[in-house]
């Protein structure tokens, strides 16, 4: 019975069929092992390119300094595991300074919007003062109308009665 669940063996040799799908197996675990490899260096590549996108303009840097640092250190801690050969804490690290970097893009992103939102407050406050003024100078202008539509009705009073 168990000899049928097995691969079968020939005088210590396995059959053609089996070696062609032994090397078909350990092609397999080498290629995935190669992408996870390739995807982890792109990853850490992703976090470098994004750091230095966000050190590029002074104000950003000085804000997230905190969470760039962080991501800084855990790619560093990310290297020296890696070259121990503890891959799976490499990758961990590397997830770690990734999720830094996402935190200094959210700060830098908030940062902008608080700025746009500061800007359009002032915007409202300057639209609010022109109406205030604008609305002054109708008041002043109905006033001056009435008061010259009261001295013209007066001078046509005072015309008629000369005639």
């Amino acid at each position: 019975m168990q000899d049928d669940f097995r691969l079968t063996r020939r005088g210590g040799r396995g059959t053609k069929a089996a070696v062609r799908l032994r090397i078909v197996v350990v092609m397999a675990v080498l290629v995935g092992s190669a992408l996870v490899l390739a995807a982890a260096g792109d990853d850490r590549v992703a976090t470098e390119s994004a750091i230095a996108e966000l050190e590029r303009n002074p104000h950003t840097k000085e804000l997230c300094a905190d969470a760039l640092s962080r991501s800084r250190l855990a790619l560093e801690r990310a290297r020296r595991m890696r070259s121990a050969g503890d891959d799976r804490h490499a990758r961990l690290a590397e997830g770690l300074a990734r999720e830094w970097v996402r935190v200094a893009q959210e700060l830098a992103h908030a940062d902008e919007v608080e700025s746009k939102a500061a800007a359009a407050r002032v915007l409202t406050n300057d639209a609010g003062a022109q109406v205030e003024r604008e609305r002054a100078t109708l008041e002043q202008r109905l006033a001056e109308n009435g008061r010259l539509q009261a001295e013209l009705a007066k001078a046509e009073s005072q015309d008629g009665g000369r005639k």
